[in-house]
Order: C-alpha cells, then sequence, then structure tokens
C-alpha cells in the first residue's frame, strides 16, 4: 500500500471529506486528492500534519505501510521510525544521497 492510498483509508475511516482533512492540514483538497491517487507525494511536513488532522501516530502508520509492503518492523528508537518515514518520501537521487552521507559519517569516526 502506498502512502496516499493508506492515508485515503484512514480518512474514510474516520469519515472525513477531502475537504474536511485539508482544511486541517493546511492545505486544499485538491492536492490531498492527488496525494491519495498516488499522482503526488507529500513532504514530510504536509505527512505530519496530515496525520495529525486524522489522529494517527506517526509511528503506527509507517508501521502499517511496511506491513503491507511485507516487511514488519520492529523499531522502538522513534528517531529510526522518522528516518525511515523521512527516506520514504525521498526520490531515488536523494536516496543516495542520505546512503552517501551516512558513509561519509561513519568513516569519520
Amino acid at each position: 500500500m502506498k502512502v496516499g492510498e493508506l492515508l485515503r483509508e484512514y480518512r474514510r475511516a474516520a469519515g472525513f471529506t477531502l475537504e474536511d482533512v485539508a482544511h486541517r492540514a493546511g492545505t486544499d483538497g485538491g492536492n490531498l486528492s492527488r496525494i491519495e491517487r498516488g499522482d503526488q507525494q507529500p513532504s514530510v511536513d504536509l505527512t505530519r500534519r496530515l496525520l495529525l488532522s486524522l489522529g494517527v501516530p506517526y509511528q503506527a502508520f509507517f508501521e502499517k505501510l511496511d506491513q503491507d509492503e511485507g516487511k514488519i518492523t520492529h523499531m522502538t528508537d522513534p528517531r529510526l521510525v522518522k528516518l525511515q518515514a523521512n527516506y520514504k518520501l525521498l526520490d531515488k537521487e536523494k536516496r543516495d544521497l542520505l546512503l552517501d552521507f551516512s558513509d561519509l559519517l561513519i568513516k569519520r569516526k
């Protein structure tokens, strides 16, 4: 399941319209619609605001994404959860940069 699909699932389960959630998250219904359809990826900040407006804990959301992809993770450190969430929102080029940067940090020990 993709980020947008899961957001739609939570929104519908809560009984909210696109406009309800978009307004509460500080965006517009068209933007949220594109995200739910998978035409656009939300920024980390917008994802956070959408989850807050839906009352969905950040960690629970990304654990559900992992489970739906067949990758069950058991991370208790919130920093790891946030790092994984941020990584998933990056395009391939930025993911590669992040990995290169982490390699550089490890080598600097």
